[in-house]
């Protein structure tokens, strides 16, 4: 399936919009489990870093902006995160079916590509491949 910028942005904002109710629940969860100070403090702070990058990411994509190299890279980054992320929770979900198999497979679609489509446009590069699979210590 073909998925233009416009799909990129729905995708965006339906994680932007679930962020707003997710990750306060987070954030409660780990208070009332006794997460310290310090932690919680930092938790929140990359929350609130991803919240940026996406909330930049939509931006750039909507106006057809340029960006400098580094911070393209930041944003590359948290797209890449955000897709392997999908990856590594969503059979969690249709396990327990919290999510059907159909929209998790357009989910993890959808957000495949912009991440390449980021890397062409702002980036330069033409083929990136990364792997989904975490790296062992």
């Amino acid at each position: 399936m073909e998925y233009t910028t416009q799909d990129y942005l729905q995708a965006i904002e339906r994680e932007q919009a679930k962020r707003a109710t997710t990750y306060p629940k987070m954030i409660k969860k780990r208070e009332k489990q006794g997460m310290p100070e310090d932690e919680l403090s930092a938790l929140k702070q990359e929350f609130k870093i991803q919240n940026i990058c996406l909330h930049w990411i939509h931006t750039i994509i909507r106006h057809d902006m340029t960006i400098d190299p580094p911070n393209a890279q930041i944003y590359l980054n948290e797209l890449i995160r955000e897709y392997k992320m999908r990856i590594k929770v969503y059979p969690r979900l249709i396990y327990f079916k919290r999510m059907d198999a159909t929209t998790a497979q357009n989910e993890i679609a959808v957000w495949k590509l912009p991440h390449q489509w980021w890397a062409k446009n702002h980036l330069g590069i033409d083929e990136l491949t990364f792997s989904t699979s975490k790296k062992k210590k």
